[in-house]
C-alpha cells in the first residue's frame, strides 16, 4: 500500500539547508479512499520525514487525471497542510470535484498556482473561489494576492461546467462585487505568465486563463468599455479583442499560420508514428510465424568431442521447425554444433538424436537462431516458446 505514496513524494535541496518537496501521483487511477488511506501515511511519516529533512517546503503536488472527488482533494490538501503548511503549485485537473474546501485552499498564503480544469465545478463554486481569493488576507492584514504584491494567482478552471460562456458573467458581476485587485483574462495573445503579469500596470490578484468571457453576439470593446466604466474598476478585466477560445503556449501570441504549422507537425508525428507501429507488427509477426516449411534439409553428422564425425556423411531428414527458447548457456563443443545464450528464440528444425561417444550430452536437436546461425544443441537446453 505505501509502495506508490513513497515513490511519489520527491525530495530535493533548495537554498541553504533546506529541503523542497515534490508531490507526484498524476495519473494512478486514486479515488478518495486512496487519498484517505494516504493523509493516514503522512501522518504516521511526519515524523520521520521532518526530522531528515529541515526547513522542508513543498514546491508542487500533482493529483490530476485521477478519480478524485471533493474528499480526496480534501485529504490531500489537509496532508500537505499538515506536512510543509501548504504548496506553492496544485494540479488537480481532469478529477471529479464539485466543490472546493476553500479554508484549507488558501490557508497557507503561498498558493501560486491552482489548475482546476476539466472537473465539475458549477457556477456559484467558482464565485465562492474568485471571491475568497480577493479577500483573502495576508499576516499584516492586507490582501494575500498578488504573492508579495507582484504575482498573480494563476487560475485554470476552463473545462468546467460553470464556465460556460453565458454562465461566467455571473462569476465576474461577483467579483466585481468583491474588491480587492481585480483579474487579468489570459487568452493566449498578450505575455502573461504565471510569474508575472505583463497586461497591467498595477498586478491584479488573478490570472484567469483561457475562458470565453465574451457572451456570443456582443462586440468585445463594447463589453470592455462598460465593465471599464464600473465604479472601483480602473482597469479593465476584460480583453478588447475576441477570446479565441483556445489553450496556447505562454508567452507566444496566437497567429493563423503558427496554428497552421503546429497542426501540420502534428499530423506528420501521427503518421511517422503509425508507421513505426506497422512496422513493428510486421515483424512480430514474421517472428512469431517462424522459419518457414521446407519439404527436406541436411544436416551434418553429430560429432564426438575430438571432431570426429558418428557417421560417414551428412543426415538427409524433413525438416520439422517448430519455435523454442533456451533455458541454458551453451558453448559448442564441435564443429556443427550452436552456441547459444539463455533465453535465445530457437526454431527446431530437427527432433532429437542420441548422442555420439564422446559427446557430453545424451541427445541434440538440430536448432537455428533468429540470425541463420545452425547447429546441433543439446536437446535439455530447449524448452518450448
Amino acid at each position: 500500500m505505501a509502495n506508490w505514496m513513497q515513490r511519489g513524494m520527491v525530495f530535493g535541496r533548495g537554498e541553504g539547508n533546506s529541503h523542497v518537496l515534490q508531490m507526484n501521483y498524476g495519473a494512478l487511477g486514486l479515488t478518495d479512499a486512496h487519498a484517505a488511506h494516504w493523509l493516514e501515511w503522512v501522518r504516521r511519516a511526519k515524523g520521520s520525514m521532518l526530522n531528515k529533512r529541515p526547513g522542508l517546503r513543498t514546491v508542487s503536488v500533482d493529483i490530476s487525471k485521477n478519480f478524485l472527488g471533493d474528499a480526496g482533494l480534501q485529504s490531500f490538501l489537509q496532508g500537505v497542510l499538515e506536512l510543509t503548511g501548504g504548496a506553492e503549485v496544485l494540479k488537480a485537473f481532469r478529477n471529479r470535484i464539485t466543490t472546493l474546501p476553500l479554508s484549507l485552499l488558501l490557508s497557507s498564503r503561498c498558493l501560486a498556482e491552482l489548475h482546476l480544469s476539466h472537473n465539475c465545478l458549477d457556477t456559484p463554486a467558482l464565485e465562492k473561489l474568485l471571491v475568497a481569493v480577493l479577500r483573502c488576507r495576508d499576516a499584516e492584514k492586507g490582501p494575500a494576492y498578488p504573492l508579495q504584491g507582484l504575482r498573480p494567482l494563476w487560475l485554470r478552471i476552463e473545462q468546467n461546467p460553470g464556465t460556460r460562456s453565458g454562465d461566467i458573467r455571473s462569476v465576474f458581476d461577483a467579483v466585481l462585487h468583491a474588491g480587492g485587485n481585480g483579474v487579468c483574462i489570459v487568452d493566449g495573445c498578450g505575455h502573461c505568465n504565471p510569474h508575472r503579469c505583463r497586461a497591467r500596470a498595477s498586478p491584479p490578484a488573478v490570472h484567469l486563463t483561457y475562458v470565453d468571457v465574451e457572451p456570443r453576439g456582443k462586440p468585445a470593446a463594447a463589453e470592455a468599455q462598460k465593465h471599464a466604466s464600473s465604479p472601483g474598476n480602473a482597469a479593465p478585466c476584460f480583453p478588447a479583442v475576441p477570446l479565441r477560445g483556445r489553450p496556447v503556449l505562454k508567452g507566444c501570441a496566437w497567429t493563423e499560420e503558427a496554428a497552421a504549422a503546429r497542426k501540420e507537425r502534428a499530423a506528420a508525428q501521427r503518421a511517422e508514428e503509425e508507421a513505426t507501429r506497422r512496422a513493428e507488427e510486421a515483424a512480430r509477426k514474421a517472428q512469431d510465424s517462424g522459419p518457414p516449411a521446407r519439404d527436406d534439409i541436411h544436416f551434418p553428422p553429430l560429432r564426438n568431442l575430438s571432431g570426429a564425425p558418428a557417421l560417414p556423411g551428412a543426415v538427409h531428414v524433413p525438416a520439422l521447425p517448430r519455435r523454442a527458447r533456451s533455458c541454458l548457456a551453451y558453448a559448442a563443443e564441435a564443429p556443427g554444433y550452436l552456441s547459444v545464450l539463455k533465453g535465445a528464440v530457437l526454431s527446431i528444425l530437427h527432433e532429437a538424436e542420441d548422442g555420439v561417444p564422446g559427446c557430453r550430452f545424451s541427445s541434440y536437436v538440430f536448432a537455428a537462431l533468429e540470425d541463420g546461425t545452425a547447429g546441433w544443441l543439446p536437446a535439455q537446453a530447449c524448452l518450448p516458446a
